[in-house]
Order: structure tokens, then C-alpha cells, then sequence
């Protein structure tokens, strides 16, 4: 893994409560799997309550096509049809971050649970 990929994955570690100076390698794969996989639940959550019948369409014909180039046809489609679609993946990782807080609030009882 490149060292700016790995810096990436630190950064959405860190915004996410996690600290990654303390983690193992096979522990950030396996935050970071969880993480997208509810990343991209939400978002697609979303996406799909922004189509119309007809695009809802499209996107399904798209989603059941497994070739390799159909990630880049999925993403330019989304950029097409979804204008909005990196707000709503910031958006959601503002949740899941705010979400955490609370829970980690609730946890300490503290209000300020940012201070790790």
C-alpha cells in the first residue's frame, strides 16, 4: 500500500474515533472494511431515494453488470445522475463521526468525547 493511501485510511481512521498509531495493520483493514460497508450502505440508502423510476432503472442494470469496467461506468453514471453524490458520502461520514461521539459521550459521560 502506498504511503499516501495509508495516510488517507489513517485520516478517515482518525474521524471515525479510531487511532490508528495503535492498531495493526490487519486491525485498520478490518475497521476500515466495516467502515465502508456501512459507508456505502447509507450512501447507496440515499442515492436510491433520489432516483426517479427511470434512473432507479438504470442504476439496477448497472449494479447486476460485474465486468471490471463497470466500476468506472457505475462512477460516471453516479456523477451524471447524482451531482450531489460526494456531499452525501461527506454527509454520512459526518453522521457515523457524530454518531460515534455520541456513543463514546454515553459511554465516559463525558460531552466532549473528541478528546482521545
Amino acid at each position: 500500500m502506498e504511503p499516501q493511501d495509508q495516510a488517507q485510511i489513517d485520516e478517515l481512521l482518525k474521524a471515525m474515533g479510531l487511532n490508528p498509531a495503535n492498531m495493526s495493520d490487519e486491525q485498520k483493514q478490518t475497521s476500515l472494511a466495516d467502515i465502508l460497508y456501512t459507508l456505502n450502505i447509507r450512501v447507496g440508502e440515499r442515492v436510491i431515494d433520489s432516483l426517479s423510476e427511470d434512473q432507479l432503472k438504470e442504476f439496477d442494470e448497472l449494479t447486476k453488470d460485474e465486468n471490471a469496467d463497470n466500476e468506472q461506468a457505475l462512477a460516471e453514471w453516479m456523477k451524471n445522475n447524482v451531482p450531489s453524490y460526494n456531499q452525501l458520502i461527506e454527509d454520512e461520514i459526518q453522521k457515523m463521526k457524530a454518531q460515534h461521539d455520541d456513543i463514546m459521550s454515553g459511554i465516559t459521560g463525558d460531552d466532549d468525547a473528541d478528546r482521545q
